[in-house]
């Protein structure tokens, strides 16, 4: 009887790794430091934990330590002679209102591309449906030296513009003409109320931002414009925006305090603030709790903590309790051999041979997970992509093989920092005590 030793295929791989020369993602330091830590039956716990910080602390001999350092170059300045906007470098005049309201919500949404409704957002996006409506004509802009004026009515709405020297751009709800005004006048609309002070109402600095920006756009297309409106629907009044040297100049300082911030990292979370509780972020921010991991020492009964990063720490605290909306939709899990799942419309038809077994509304679905031989067509693939619903792949014992998900996440300083600390033993050891210590 013939005994089968292994593929030609498996040889020829072996044979090329055993070719390929030393592997640049080798973890002996890390596992000469936890042997230490824990197989050194004769030794203290506190004398193994700290031979293992010695052995990890040496520097990795295929990795130089300047190569782990993240190098932000500075951003060249702005061409004052450029005539086109750069679409994907230009920040909207949106996100400068969130950057203005809290640099964190800037960064998460812009930079991580991480976006996620609450009923303020949903209520906006309805208000919004009318005014996005149009088809964002406007008439040309006199130029400087032609004869001409601009029409006696203009009532445009969604309105594109974009500003080469500064890098933004703006769609504007509605530029219509003002009578107490010479040229046009920007207006936005707000599902909020104005601000009280002694002097009657006033704009949020948030809407101040997003207003004075819309004016500047208008101005920089060749438009006059001195004054700029916004329309508060639950007061149902109008505020106005005059315009003057000292909005531009405020205006232009945050859109470079933006772009700093875009380069990271992260900015920290507000300190107690009103804003967190009806941010739709909230529940990702974690404010709080940021706040006290980065402000507060560890337990004392965590040993050799001295070691132990601020990020690490496990604190006695008492955060508010900002509760997160429900999630209405599910995880799909598909584990039954021979299954085959595939796109009708809006739906994910799970199916055995030609038997349909469900119909699930691709909207009701945030994760599908597959176990073990489970077919998943191209049609099905594409749509849960383009709704960013991630797709998990695992053997039927559950172990994890990979992930297909969309592009629309874009935290590449999150992955940067996360793949640094994954070489770092040091970092690699203190992680995994720390969760060791939270199981126990």
């Amino acid at each position: 009887m013939s005994q089968r030793t292994g593929s030609r295929r498996g040889d020829r791989r072996r044979k090329t790794s055993a070719q390929a020369g030393p592997d640049l993602f080798t973890r002996t330091t890390l596992d000469a430091a936890v042997q230490a830590a824990f197989g050194e039956s004769g030794s203290q716990p506190s004398a193994a934990i700290e031979t293992a910080i010695q052995l990890a602390s040496s520097p990795p001999t295929l990795d130089p330590p300047q190569s782990r350092q993240i190098i932000h170059e500075p951003e060249p300045a702005a061409d004052p002679e450029q005539t086109e906007l750069n679409e994907a470098d230009a920040i909207p005049a949106r996100m400068l209102n969130e950057f203005v309201y809290c640099p964190r919500l800037f960064y998460y949404e812009h930079v991580e591309g991480i976006f996620v409704h609450n009923a303020d957002t949903v209520r906006g996006k309805g208000i919004h449906k009318r005014v996005d409506s149009g088809n964002g004509a406007m008439p040309d802009p006199v130029q400087p030296g032609e004869t001409g004026e601009l029409p006696d009515t203009i009532h445009s709405r969604s309105v594109s513009l974009g500003s080469p020297r500064l890098g933004v751009s703006a769609k504007l709800d509605l530029v219509e003409n003002d009578a107490q005004s010479p040229g046009v006048s920007p207006v936005d609309y707000k599902i909020g109320a104005p601000r009280s002070n002694e002097e009657g109402n006033d704009l949020w600095p948030a809407d101040r931002m997003q207003l004075g920006l819309q004016m500047l756009l208008l101005r920089e297309n060749g438009y006059p414009c001195t004054r700029g409106l916004i329309y508060y629907r639950t007061t149902k009044q109008r505020v106005p925006l005059d315009w003057s040297p000292e909005l531009e100049s405020w205006i232009v300082q945050h859109i470079a305090d933006a772009r700093t911030t875009m380069r990271g990292p992260i900015p920290p979370p507000l300190i107690d603030s009103p804003k967190c509780t009806r941010c739709s972020l909230n529940s990702i921010c974690l404010p709080d709790e940021t706040t006290l991991l980065r402000t507060s020492s560890p337990p004392p009964d965590l040993p050799s903590t001295s070691d132990l990063p601020p990020t690490f720490s496990l604190l006695p605290s008492n955060p508010r309790r900002l509760i997160a909306a429900r999630d209405d939709t599910r995880a799909l899990y598909l584990n039954t051999p021979g299954l085959h799942a595939t796109r009708k419309s809006e739906l994910i038809v799970i199916k055995e041979k030609d038997v349909v077994l469900e119909e699930i509304r691709i909207n009701d679905l945030h994760h599908v997970a597959l176990f073990g031989n489970i077919q998943l067509t191209t049609q099905a693939i594409q749509i849960l992509c383009e709704r960013e619903i991630p797709i998990s792949y695992f053997s039927m014992g559950g172990w994890f093989y990979g992930i297909t998900r969309g592009h629309g996440l874009k935290n590449i300083f999150t992955r940067i920092e996360q793949f640094r600390h994954a070489r770092d033993p040091v970092m690699c050891l203190q992680l995994a005590r720390t969760l060791v210590h939270g199981k126990i």
